[in-house]
């Protein structure tokens, strides 16, 4: 029984102003695997894991983590922010905002 992937995202972007940060990234993570996030400094790898976390808002999208929707509204960054799943959390090395940084995979 195919099980829905963990992450989905269709054609996500982040502006800031007038600078593209993520122009329409497509990615499917199916649920139990582990990805990693590699490129170069200011590749926006922590801004999509903070759009993934709910602490800021894509300028577009259509998927969804944790079968919550991801989008634009208040209300569904508060849901992604109040899941819990699997004990994962956000932090970076430079200013930490849980005591423990993402420590499992949701599986």
């Amino acid at each position: 029984m195919d099980q829905e992937p963990i992450i989905v995202t269709c054609e996500l972007r982040k502006v800031y102003g007038e600078i593209s940060v993520i122009d329409g990234l497509n990615l499917e993570v199916p649920r139990g695997s582990i990805c990693g996030l590699l490129g170069r400094n200011r590749a926006a790898k922590t801004t999509l894991l903070k759009m993934f976390v709910g602490l800021t808002r894509p300028t577009s999208v259509e998927g969804r983590i944790f079968g919550l929707r991801i989008d634009r509204s208040a209300e569904s960054s508060l849901r992604v922010r109040r899941q819990n799943v699997s004990g994962c959390d956000y932090g970076c090395r430079d200013n930490p905002l849980h005591p423990r940084i993402l420590s499992e995979v949701a599986v």
